[in-house]
């Protein structure tokens, strides 16, 4: 259920965002990092047989991330650049390395 939940949410933010044509309050230094977080740990989509629901899922976890990006280009003057100070690149600076040990090792 917890599932259809975050997917409905995901549903409710995709349509206030399209419908009020704004993206004000949100974060596009997040909403990228989701992205990169979703096709990152999802690459295994190419790699491993699996079930529907799982393929269902992970696809629209990567769609969801990249429909919630587009905004940011369509309605540039919604965006208040002011409070996102999300130091986006520094933390992947930063994780990056911790990942890539992480993965070797497994």
């Amino acid at each position: 259920i917890g599932d259809y939940l975050h997917d409905a949410a995901i549903l409710i933010l995709l349509g206030t965002v399209w419908c009020t044509r704004s993206v004000a309050g949100l974060s596009k230094q997040t909403q990228l990092a989701y992205l990169v977080l979703f096709i990152a740990r999802y690459m295994d989509l190419l790699e491993q047989s699996q079930t529907a629901y799982l393929v269902a899922h992970k696809l629209a976890f990567i769609a969801s991330a990249i429909l919630l990006s587009l905004p940011f280009w369509i309605w540039k003057s919604s965006h208040e650049m002011t409070k996102d100070t999300c130091p986006i690149f520094f933390i992947m600076l930063c994780i990056s390395p911790i990942a890539a040990v992480i993965s070797s090792e497994k």
